[in-house]
């Protein structure tokens, strides 16, 4: 897995050196790569850099893979805090991003989050 986010970062580099811009379906992937290798920091911290260099918001997609990829690392607390600050950009959350939380949630014995989260996307 280590193998693929080691392409998935060279192509970025050759596409930023051709002058392809990255794009939020970019981010997707990237962090769907970085997720499937356990690194999470990693995942969270290419996000950053892009979206900030490249002066873009991550769009819905990206936050609910960083969620995903919380989940998936066992930190659904980074999930939540994502999800928070998902809503406070004023990002609209999809079915996805709720299901992969309420799962999480009572997977590790929250049900009144899992409730409240349930409560949101009503």
């Amino acid at each position: 897995q280590n193998n693929l986010v080691d392409k998935g970062l060279a192509l970025l580099e050759q596409m930023q050196r051709e002058g392809v811009q990255p794009s939020n379906f970019t981010l997707s992937l990237l962090v769907k790569l970085m997720n499937r290798a356990r690194k999470l920091d990693g995942a969270f911290a290419i996000v950053e850099e892009i979206s900030q260099k490249f002066h873009f918001r991550p769009n819905v997609h990206v936050y609910t893979n960083l969620i995903q990829a919380c989940v998936a690392n066992r930190n659904l607390q980074r999930g939540v805090t994502t999800f928070k600050k998902m809503l406070k950009e004023r990002i609209r959350p999809e079915n996805r991003t709720y299901a992969i939380l309420v799962r999480a949630s009572l997977a590790q014995s929250q049900p009144e989050q899992a409730a409240a989260l349930l409560r949101a996307a009503i």
